[in-house]
C-alpha cells in the first residue's frame, strides 16, 4: 500500500508532487487526471498514482500491463509555457528526468530509447506517455509514467518476459515505490525549469545513438542509423546517405 506520509518525507520539490491523489485501482491515472483537469481541481504538478490499472496504455495505443502492489503507475499534471510544436521537448523530459531520478536510488546505468522508453541492459523497465489538451485557450500536459519496481519474472506475460525488466531483478531486493517516486519527480521539477537543454541530455543518454536501426512507421519498415534528435524532439536518420526527420514512429534495437 502507498504510504503518503513516508512520501511526503522524501519529496524535496517545491511543486510537482505537492498535490497528490492516491487511488487503490483505477482504470487510467491519465483519464483521472483529465477528469481533475475538466473539474478544474488541480495545481500544476498534481500527481494522480494508482495501486492498480485496469486499462493502462502506452503509446501507439498499446496496453500498458501492470502488477498491482509492485508497478509504480502515475500521472502528473503540466501547464507548459511551450510553443504548441515543441511539446515533443515535455516526453524528452520526461524520460530523461525518470533514467536520472531511477540511477540516482540504484546506482544503475539506464538508457533511454527514442522517444521516450527507458531501459536496462536493452530491457524495458519504464515507459511514458503524453496527452495534451487546450482547454479554455491554456495548453495542458498530462504526463502519464509507468515503472516496473518491485515485480518478479513471473508477473510479466511469456510474450515480453525476455525484453522487460524492474528494479527489484535489477537491484536483487524491493523497494519503496515511495522513494522511487519522490526521485522521479525531483528530477522532473529541476529539468522542467531547465527544458533548454534536454535535447544535450537526452542525447548522452540515448542507447542506439549513432547505431544502424529499424524505424517502424504506420505502413513501412526503414533502416539506417540513428544520429540524434532535432531541438524539436524529433528523430534524425541517415538513411542512404541522407538526414530525414521522423515525429513518431517506433524504433527496435
Amino acid at each position: 500500500m502507498f504510504s503518503k506520509e513516508k512520501y511526503y518525507k522524501l519529496l524535496n520539490t517545491k511543486i510537482l508532487g505537492a498535490d497528490i491523489y492516491y487511488k487503490p485501482i483505477t482504470s487510467s491515472t491519465n483519464d483521472d487526471a483529465w477528469d481533475l483537469v475538466e473539474k478544474n481541481e488541480f495545481q500544476e504538478g498534481t500527481v494522480v498514482i494508482a495501486n492498480a490499472q485496469k486499462k493502462g496504455r502506452g503509446r501507439l495505443k498499446k496496453s500498458w500491463v501492470t502488477t498491482p502492489g509492485d508497478h509504480l503507475a502515475f500521472s502528473i499534471i503540466l501547464v507548459p509555457d511551450l510553443p504548441f510544436e515543441k511539446m515533443g521537448l515535455i516526453s524528452l523530459l520526461t524520460s530523461v528526468s525518470v533514467a536520472e531520478g531511477l540511477n540516482k536510488i540504484s546506482g544503475i546505468d539506464f538508457k533511454l530509447k527514442w522517444p521516450n522508453d527507458i531501459l536496462v541492459s536493452k530491457n524495458k523497465i519504464g515507459g511514458i506517455l503524453i496527452e495534451t489538451k487546450i482547454i479554455n485557450n491554456v495548453l495542458i500536459a498530462v504526463v502519464g509514467i509507468g515503472i516496473n519496481v518491485n515485480e518478479s519474472i513471473s508477473d510479466f506475460p511469456d510474450n515480453i518476459k525476455d525484453v522487460t525488466s524492474s528494479l527489484k531483478i535489477m537491484i536483487g531486493e524491493e523497494i519503496s515505490k515511495e522513494k522511487v517516486l519522490a526521485s522521479i519527480l525531483e528530477k522532473i521539477e529541476l529539468n522542467y525549469d531547465n527544458i533548454d537543454n534536454i535535447c544535450v541530455k537526452w542525447n548522452d543518454l540515448c542507447a542506439h545513438l549513432n547505431q544502424s536501426t529499424q524505424f517502424h512507421l504506420v505502413n513501412k519498415t526503414i533502416t539506417g542509423d540513428f544520429i540524434g534528435i532535432t531541438p524539436m524532439g524529433h528523430a534524425r536518420m541517415r538513411i542512404n546517405n541522407k538526414e530525414q526527420t521522423y515525429s513518431t514512429g517506433e524504433i527496435s534495437i
